[in-house]
């Protein structure tokens, strides 16, 4: 029997994913725990050694689950921090994966309620990124990842911190 192109896709699509499985997916809940645990030691070095797992070319099929890309967003934004100087970095607030993850999740749906225009979001966010000593360069990060107009939030969110919107 003669399979259409369609079939022919999805039948290679299928097997994209055994491979990836096969490579990736079986080590997937140990790399979450390694990571988890380099991020709750807190040390300098298991920073490092967070950071330095994503610039390993073996690696980087991680980044197609969710939870692993958004660690690897905050890496480069600890990252970013530490090149800049800034002392309190994102990773210096003792969170795990699943807090990390939780506070991508706020944050991005902060940024969605800004974007969109809903009641008192330009106080919500100026809240959480004060609250949770979000720096400037963890916020680009952020919205350069959730926003659908990352350029017009960024100058909201510029005009927003500099302003300081009070409650």
């Amino acid at each position: 029997m003669k399979q259409n192109a369609d079939e022919l896709v999805i039948m290679s699509k299928e097997r994209q994913h055994k491979e990836w499985y096969n490579q990736y997916g079986k080590k997937l809940a140990l790399i979450e725990e390694q990571l988890n645990e380099w991020l709750l030691d807190g040390s300098e070095e298991s920073k490092r050694k967070a950071a330095g797992f994503f610039h390993e070319d073996e690696n980087s099929g991680y980044l197609h689950t969710e939870k692993v890309a958004i660690i690897s967003l905050f890496l480069a934004a600890y990252e970013l921090e530490k090149e800049k100087g800034i002392n309190d970095t994102i990773l210096n607030k003792n969170m795990g994966v699943q807090e990390l993850v939780q506070m991508y999740t706020e944050m991005k749906f902060l940024i969605w309620n800004l974007e969109f225009g809903w009641d008192n979001s330009e106080q919500h966010l100026l809240n959480y990124i004060m609250k949770n000593k979000v720096s400037w360069y963890t916020v680009q990060f952020l919205v350069y990842t959730t926003a659908f107009s990352k350029d017009i939030m960024i100058n909201k969110i510029i005009i927003l911190l500099q302003e300081g919107v009070t409650e």
